[in-house]
C-alpha cells in the first residue's frame, strides 16, 4: 500500500515537533554545548494563570511553550493529552468521550519570580506541567497502562544508508538543526535515523521504532510529496515521491509493519473546562 506525506500532518507535526509556530529554521541544542542544569522534580514551578477559551473553528491550529508558560490555539483534548503525556499516537488514549471534540484557546503562565526557572526546564519537564491543565481545569482523572499497536520499523534499506556524516564547525561543536521548506521538504543537520522517529509518525500515521542500528550524526534533506487523494489543492502538481520511495532513494532507509508495546493512558473521568 502506498503511504503519502500529509499536509495536515505537517502542519501539527511542526507545533508538536519545535513548539513552535511553522518557521524557516529551528536550531537544536549543540551537541557539545554546555547547558544550565534543569531544576529537580520537587522545583517545578506551577502555572499562576490558565485561560481557557472556546476557538474560533476558522482559526489555525498552534501549540508552543512560551518563554513563561503554554499558548496554544484550536487545540483539542485528545491533542492536549498527547503532548501532555508523551503520547506516541493518537490510540494510545482510551475512552476520549465521543462525538466532535470541541477546540479550546489555551494561555497559561507561571508567576514572573518563576520565570527564570521556567526557562530551565527541559521538555518533557514542560509536557508534565500541562498534565495540571487537564486535572484542574478539566478534571482529569486516568491511569497509565501498556498497549500494543501496528508500529512501522525503521531500518536500513538493503543497499545501505545514504546519510553524510556530520561535521564539527571552526569550535568543533557539531551544530543540530531542522528546517522546514515549504509544506514537504525537511532539511536536517546533526541528527541521527532515531531523531526521525516522531518526524515519520507523523507522516505514516503509525508510530515509528529505530531499529536501524545507526548511532552516528548525520546530514540529510528528506523531500516527498502530499496524498493527491486528501489534498485540498487538487489544481496543485505535487512532483516528489511518495514518502517510502523518498526514504529508500533519499536515505537509504526503510519502513517495515511490526507491533511494539507503547504506554497508554485510560480516561477514567473527564469534564468540559470550568470557566475561568
Amino acid at each position: 500500500m502506498a503511504l503519502y506525506c500529509n499536509p495536515t500532518s505537517f502542519g501539527i507535526l511542526t507545533a508538536l515537533l519545535l513548539t513552535l509556530p511553522i518557521r524557516a529554521k529551528q536550531p537544536l541544542t549543540p551537541v557539545a554545548s554546555q547547558q544550565p542544569a534543569s531544576p529537580a522534580a520537587a522545583d517545578i514551578p506551577t502555572f499562576d494563570v490558565i485561560s481557557i477559551k472556546p476557538s474560533d473553528p476558522n482559526a489555525r491550529f498552534s501549540l508552543r511553550f512560551t518563554p513563561d508558560g503554554f499558548s496554544t490555539r484550536n487545540c483539542s483534548l485528545k491533542t492536549l493529552l498527547i503532548v501532555a503525556f508523551n503520547l506516541k499516537d493518537a490510540r494510545l488514549i482510551e475512552n476520549l468521550p465521543p462525538g466532535k471534540e470541541a477546540l479550546y484557546d489555551i494561555e497559561a503562565k507561571v508567576a514572573e519570580p518563576d520565570a527564570t526557572k521556567f526557562k530551565q526546564l527541559t521538555y518533557p519537564q514542560k509536557q508534565s506541567m500541562l498534565q495540571s491543565i487537564l486535572t484542574e481545569r478539566f478534571h482529569l482523572k486516568s491511569h497509565r497502562t501498556a498497549k500494543q499497536l501496528p508500529v512501522y520499523a525503521l531500518v536500513v534499506d538493503k543497499h545501505g544508508p545514504k546519510l553524510a556524516a556530520s561535521k564539527p564547525n571552526a569550535a568543533g561543536k557539531i551544530e543540530r538543526s531542522l528546517q522546514v521548506t515549504g509544506r514537504y521538504t525537511v532539511t536536517v543537520t546533526g541528527s541521527s535515523p532515531a531523531d526521525l522517529f516522531q518526524l515519520l509518525s507523523e507522516l505514516s500515521g503509525r508510530y515509528v521504532v529505530d531499529r536501524t542500528g545507526l548511532t552516528g550524526l548525520y546530514d540529510f534533506t528528506l523531500r516527498c510529496a502530499p496524498d493527491p487523494s486528501t489534498d485540498p489543492r487538487q489544481d496543485i502538481q505535487w512532483d516528489g515521491p511518495i514518502l517510502f520511495t523518498a526514504l529508500r532513494e533519499q536515505l537509504g532507509l526503510a519502513l517495515e509493519p511490526s507491533t511494539a508495546m507503547l504506554d497508554a493512558v485510560v480516561i477514567d473521568h473527564v469534564e468540559p473546562p470550568t470557566s475561568n
